[in-house]
């Protein structure tokens, strides 16, 4: 009795696509979306913990709002693939073997590797303008890539945000 050959390997789901199956490149994400994203998800909090944060003892809420909702938009990029400033963009984050978003704890893990980032003096955050992947040291530590996603107006992408029933 002559046994099966054995299935082939699973190899490399780059972007989702079987290896050897012909897939175009997938379309990363600039540095500029990159940094816009970040700028409309964090500086309306910045306004508000600095004007607020001159009236007593309210600046220090904020700054507890705005940790919580780092966290937050974090687990979104993770769960739903952006943050609401990545939602604007058009710019989502994806697993770069299987182009599945992250999960909610691979988003908060994620933006905690962006430490990375920080303590090369701010390189790592400067690797999508010559990394041929357009990657960050947090997402080359994480194997996610930014590329292209659905885009959406601001208000929309804000109401996505919010939780819903």
């Amino acid at each position: 009795m002559t046994m099966p050959p054995p299935p082939p390997p699973m190899g490399d789901y780059s972007m989702g696509m079987p290896m050897g199956a012909q897939a175009a490149t997938p379309d990363y994400a600039s540095w500029g979306q990159r940094v816009l994203a970040a700028l409309i998800d964090y500086i309306p909090v910045a306004i508000l913990q600095q004007v607020l944060g001159r009236i007593g003892g309210i600046g220090a809420l904020f700054s507890l709002i705005g940790l919580a909702l780092s966290f937050y938009f974090s687990f979104l990029t993770g769960s739903k693939g952006a943050s609401p400033g990545k939602r604007v963009m058009g710019i989502q984050v994806v697993n770069m073997q299987t182009g599945q978003f992250i999960g909610g704890g691979g988003g908060i893990l994620r933006s905690l590797a962006h430490i990375l980032d920080l303590i090369t003096c701010g390189i790592g955050f400067l690797f999508p303008l010559w990394d041929k992947q357009k990657q960050t040291l947090a997402d080359k530590v994480m194997k996610t890539v930014v590329v292209s996603g659905p885009k959406e107006d601001f208000v929309s992408a804000f109401k996505s945000a919010i939780p819903s029933k």
